[in-house]
């Protein structure tokens, strides 16, 4: 149970940005602040210290002075993202002194972005180079050991800062990345001996002292690992995570009874401790006592006086476990109800919840009180929204879709589809003015991004509510602008037919977008029946009596299509089929539809037209 504890401290990494600033400023000092005494008696400005190194050869003055410039001029093109740029200035820097260490050590690092796989080893021999030359200047090794670290040359990185670690000691994150490689390679002697030094250097710590008890652990001498486990209880004994730490390597040692006695010793001072909780679920999971583990995790996560944050914890860990087979997969299903019953029930938990019942794929309408729940406390929760939308589409329930989808605009004034539903939903309710005010809003928001087939079906329903408003001109410029952007939308096309053969205008136009609907849909019975009225209104009788019939072969006896026996019987009738006609007529009348002269055409026995 030793993994339970994490004492591990990150040491930082020591990389360009921290020094880069100085280096910067000091090349700009060089290449535009040389003293006037400089300049008068011709002397070489001196380097700053950060760059300074022994050469073999000084440089002139005016090879010092062009250095420093092309050098200057690298670092501003790097720090732009121009890595080709900065590499042929450093070029030049190196043409002029080869050996020049704040030259090399760009230069590689700059190979090592524009060829990250360096089949060569340019760049690894630059960097390297570099700090052989400076062998004192902190940020060359450093460099150096990262390049090594980040090429995956660990045996390399580790020897370059255990060598920084001698050569500069007051640098004491390196002692921490050390102590941090020695743990990931299990290498638990050098890991006692890095955590001895840091003790040197910044005095005893609890931190090292778990560390070096779980390396003593590792390496079998559970005496000294117990001895420095007591020695941290004999300097803190109010801190029981002393007594859980201890209790851990007791476990880990075998003696599993004295430890899970100590996580009980614990628990009786403070029964929201996490640790010791955990460490007994382990322990319950481990002998397969999984009545006890469920009895014990009901206790906690029902439990208001937890932490909700440990709560939490404890449900992820359970669903975990279910998913795994480890408990039965719906045990965390009655925990989950009662914890949701709480006052204190949060986004979180619901969220959590509505996963777990995704998981074992329960019935939608279970969940949706769930989601419901959520949206009330999450409402910009959009993935949850349109699960819930979804729902209530499928159910038709046009006063959840509506109410949904005024939420949503509210909280996503650009999503579209929200004011797309929310307006058919409002239409189907009869509100067909609250309707039009919804999708004209949808509508004001299509702009060049928005998706043809959505802002095309906006523009779909906007017509249809105009026309239902008696507003005909806006009508057909909302159709208009539907087959802008997409002329083969096949709804707006035949009902624009139908109601322009209604009109009894434009029935070549009419009679054209009819002729495509059918075409692409040949057995739909809506279309069929507008392309025979648009025939019928233009006086081709026989051919709409021809298309009347295949409407009606694939036409349900309803309630929404006794206007297609309506239009059968006045295309029978002038045909000279009357006893069809009434036949027909009477059909309508009885699905309950049918226009205002139906009546009369039965009581006449004639057809009457609008």
């Amino acid at each position: 149970m030793i993994r339970t504890f994490d004492f591990s401290i990150r040491g930082r990494r020591m990389g360009a940005a921290n020094v880069l600033l100085p280096i910067l400023l000091c090349l700009i000092m060089l290449s535009a602040g040389q003293s006037a005494e400089a300049r008068r008696r011709k002397v070489k400005p001196r380097r700053d210290a950060a760059t300074a190194t022994t050469r073999r050869s000084p440089l002139s003055y005016e090879q010092q002075r062009r250095f420093d410039t092309f050098f200057l001029q690298s670092t501003i093109e790097k720090e732009k993202g121009n890595y080709d740029a900065a590499f042929d200035l450093l070029r030049h820097c190196l043409d002029i002194d080869p050996d020049a260490p704040e030259a090399l050590s760009q230069t590689g690092m700059i190979l090592s972005v524009l060829s990250p796989e360096d089949t060569t080893g340019r760049a690894a021999g630059m960097i390297r180079r570099a700090a052989d030359l400076a062998p004192d200047n902190y940020y060359y090794q450093s460099q150096l050991a990262d390049y090594y670290d980040n090429a995956g040359l660990a045996d390399s990185a580790l020897a370059r800062y255990e060598l920084m670690s001698q050569r500069f000691p007051d640098k004491v994150d390196l002692l921490y990345r050390l102590s941090d490689i020695y743990r990931q390679r299990n290498d638990y002697r050098n890991v006692i001996r890095t955590f001895d030094r840091l003790e040197v250097k910044e005095g005893r710590d609890r931190v090292f002292t778990y560390n070096k008890a779980i390396a003593y652990f590792h390496l079998g001498d559970t005496t000294r690992a117990l001895f420095l486990a007591d020695s941290l209880r004999r300097t803190d004994t109010a801190d029981v995570s002393t007594i859980n730490f201890r209790a851990s390597l007791l476990y880990d040692m075998g003696h599993k009874q004295e430890a899970l006695r100590q996580y009980q010793e614990v628990l009786a001072s403070d029964p929201t401790n996490e640790q010791a909780n955990m460490a007994l679920l382990t322990h319950y999971l481990s002998v397969n006592d999984t009545a006890a583990y469920l009895r014990r995790v009901g206790s906690i996560v029902t439990d208001p006086g937890f932490p909700s944050q440990m709560r939490l914890k404890m449900f992820n860990s359970l669903v975990v476990y279910c998913a795994k087979g480890v408990v039965d997969s719906t045990a965390a299903l009655p925990l989950f109800r009662r914890a949701a019953a709480l006052p204190d029930a949060d986004a979180s938990l619901l969220d959590m919840y509505q996963a777990y019942m995704q998981m074992l794929h329960m019935p939608e309408d279970s969940i949706v009180p769930v989601w419901s729940r959520l949206l009330s406390l999450r409402p910009d929760y959009t993935q949850v929204r349109l699960k819930v939308l979804q729902y209530a589409i499928k159910q038709n329930d046009n006063p959840l879709i509506a109410k949904l989808c005024r939420e949503g605009a509210q909280q996503e004034p650009d999503n579209l589809a929200y004011y797309f539903y929310g307006a058919i939903a409002l239409y189907s309710q009869d509100k067909t003015r609250e309707a039009e005010t919804v999708i004209r809003k949808g509508a004001a928001r299509i702009n060049d991004k928005t998706d043809a087939s959505l802002a095309s079906d906006i523009y779909s329903i906007l017509g249809e509510i105009c026309h239902k408003l008696g507003k005909t001109a806006d009508c057909y410029q909302a159709y208009d602008s539907a087959l802008v952007y997409k002329d083969d939308n096949i709804s707006v096309l035949n009902n624009y037919a139908y109601f322009l053969s209604l009109e009894k205008r434009q029935l070549d136009k009419a009679e054209r977008m009819s002729a495509t609907t059918i075409k692409a849909e040949p057995e739909n019975a809506t279309y069929l029946d507008t392309y025979a009225w648009v025939l019928f209104q233009r006086g081709r009788y026989k051919e709409a009596a021809e298309y009347i019939t295949k409407a009606l072969s694939h036409t349900k006896e309803d309630k929404e299509n006794a206007s297609v026996y309506e239009h059968a019987g006045d295309i029978s009738y002038v045909n000279g089929r009357k006893a069809d006609a009434m036949r027909y007529w009477r059909k309508a009348q009885a699905l309950g539809g049918g226009s205002k002269t139906l009546a009369r055409k039965i009581r006449l026995g004639k057809y009457i037209a609008e």
